[in-house]
């Protein structure tokens, strides 16, 4: 008799039509992962019945529960239906389109410089590809990685072949940058486990991201898991799925190559970083069913911790004085593929600085992410793709 081998178990899934219910046929895709923790759970109630023997003579099982984690290694492209579905947004929307501004182009220091309005509260960010069209001088109708951006100042620090503008020309500004924020839209999911070496198979249906977790730490890849909730589970000894889409094969995100900003300044003294978002999902049962028909969700709550050298109490200070700050945090791949993850709204909830060595101090700073008015969110997430 042949054991399952975990180097042998594949993991595959599908966006469902409706909660429960897959696609027909199954048709699925490979979902990058590092360990599952996915699993038929069901209470068990033992009888109270008393016979005059001393002997426990029944017990039954409780409704399906099916939950777990699947924990990953962050990469660019392999979860952006997680992290839509995780947040409860609808769809990856442009940050920006059709821009028309009159600007003026530096051609030695690669600028393109507004007069009036800003690049800022335009949306624009590091790590964007923007596409001008629409200039006199058709030299500066690039498209490009933006490299730095002030209000008033878009830098493209690897663009060529410009041609100074000294009175400004119109020109149009778009991004195949997306975003999602927090929303209200239930995305569920089908997971497929498929222990080939022993041709077993387990389907588990109508999965919810009920949580989403990030860990930033030095001198690592960049990991962490999306909480999973189920309707149901099955399992059998024929596969489920139809065809199978395979993984994107994009590199981990390092903890190197990007930047962490606190309160729009970038900080250097960062030791790490984890964000958490727990949707608080709670399951709907009825009676006479032994599955959740549906499950309803609870507030968007982001909390974290970031830790940081000890060297002065600038941050510390917003503890003690409950001022609002911001975290933003941007991580770019070595083909230049990126996510930037914004908090645009924290308060700290709390910042220890214990000594039980002669090594460097560290301040653990946990928060509260907030909604901002202006974003109309607690957390919002940038897909910045390489140029094409």
């Amino acid at each position: 008799m042949a054991f399952s081998s975990g180097a042998q178990r594949d993991l595959y899934y599908a966006k469902e039509t409706s909660y429960g219910v897959g696609p027909s046929p199954l048709d699925m895709t490979e979902v990058r992962n590092t360990e599952d923790t996915i699993s038929l759970v069901r209470d068990s109630f033992v009888s109270d019945e008393r016979r005059g023997d001393r002997g426990i003579h029944d017990m039954r099982l409780g409704n399906k529960q099916p939950a777990g984690d699947i924990s990953f290694e962050f990469s660019y492209g392999a979860f952006d239906d997680f992290l839509l579905a995780g947040l409860g947004a609808s769809a990856w929307v442009a940050p920006y389109t059709d821009l028309t501004v009159n600007v003026i182009v530096d051609a030695d220091e690669k600028t393109y410089t507004r007069a009036t309005g800003s690049w800022l509260t335009s949306g624009v960010k590091v790590g964007d590809t923007i596409t001008v069209t629409g200039l006199t001088t058709t030299a500066d109708n690039i498209t490009a990685k933006v490299t730095a951006v002030t209000a008033t100042i878009l830098t493209f620090g690897d663009a060529t072949g410009l041609a100074d503008i000294t009175v400004a020309e119109g020109g149009v500004f778009n991004t195949d940058a997306r975003v999602i924020k927090k929303g209200s839209t239930v995305t569920s999911f089908a997971i497929e486990k498929a222990f080939t070496d022993v041709t077993e198979y387990q389907l588990y249906t109508g999965g919810i991201v009920n949580t989403v977790n990030l860990e930033v730490s030095p001198n690592a890849m960049i990991t962490g898991s999306f909480g999973m909730m189920f309707q149901d589970a099955e399992n059998g000894g024929t596969v489920y799925h139809n065809d199978i889409t395979g993984v994107v094969t994009n590199r981990p995100f390092d903890a190197f190559t990007g930047y962490i900003k606190e309160n729009d300044t970038t900080n250097s003294i960062a030791s790490s970083l984890s964000i958490s978002l727990d949707n608080g999902f709670e399951r709907n049962f009825v009676l006479m069913q032994n599955t959740a028909p549906q499950m309803t969700s609870g507030k968007s709550n982001v909390t974290g911790s970031v830790t940081l050298y000890f060297s002065d109490s600038i941050i510390y200070d917003k503890f003690v004085n409950e001022t609002e700050s911001s975290i933003e945090l941007r991580l770019a791949d070595d083909e230049n593929n990126g996510y930037v993850i914004t908090l645009p709204r924290i308060k700290y909830t709390s910042a220890d600085t214990p000594v039980s060595s002669d090594g460097a101090i560290i301040n653990t700073m946990n928060f509260q992410a907030l909604d901002d008015e202006t974003e109309e969110s607690n957390i919002i997430i940038r897909r910045q793709p390489k140029i094409a």
